[in-house]
Formats: C-alpha cells, structure tokens, sequence
C-alpha cells in the first residue's frame, strides 16, 4: 500500500496520524519552552528607597553641618549625597 501511494502521490490515514502526532509534539515543546525560561531570570532588587532615605541622611546632616558652620563635614557630606 505504500507503494501505491508513492506512486500515486496520495497520502495514507497512517501518514496523517503521524503528521498530526509529529505537530503536536512540535506545538507542546514550543508551548512550553518559554514558561521554563523565565525562571533563570533574577528580579532586582529595588534600590530606589534605600538611595532616597540616604540622600536626605546626607542632606540633612550636611544642612545642620552649615548653620553651625562646619563647612568641612557639610561639603562632605554634600559629596556623600552624589
């Protein structure tokens, strides 16, 4: 039978089943494949907090640096703020 439909250029019931068989492997491995690859990636942590809160820690201090008039420690404390 598989002859004939080499010779006559028809496709078997086998054939499909296997067609069909062979896609839904195919499909099921594509499907699936991107759910796997998103574990790897690590979320970062937000800094966006903690750089504020030392920001004004460095702010601060350098203000009341300034009105005791320690002009060091408040350009220092300024740097420390970049």
């Amino acid at each position: 039978m598989t002859k004939n439909s080499e010779i006559n250029g028809k496709i078997t019931k086998n054939e499909i089943s296997l067609f069909k068989l062979l896609f839904f492997f195919i499909s099921l491995f594509f499907c699936t494949n991107p759910f796997f690859s998103q574990d790897s990636i690590p979320i970062r942590k937000d800094l966006t907090e903690e750089k504020t809160l030392q920001f004004q820690e460095f702010f601060f201090k350098a203000l009341s640096e300034k009105s005791i008039e320690n002009y060091q420690k408040a350009i220092e404390n300024l740097e420390s703020c970049n």
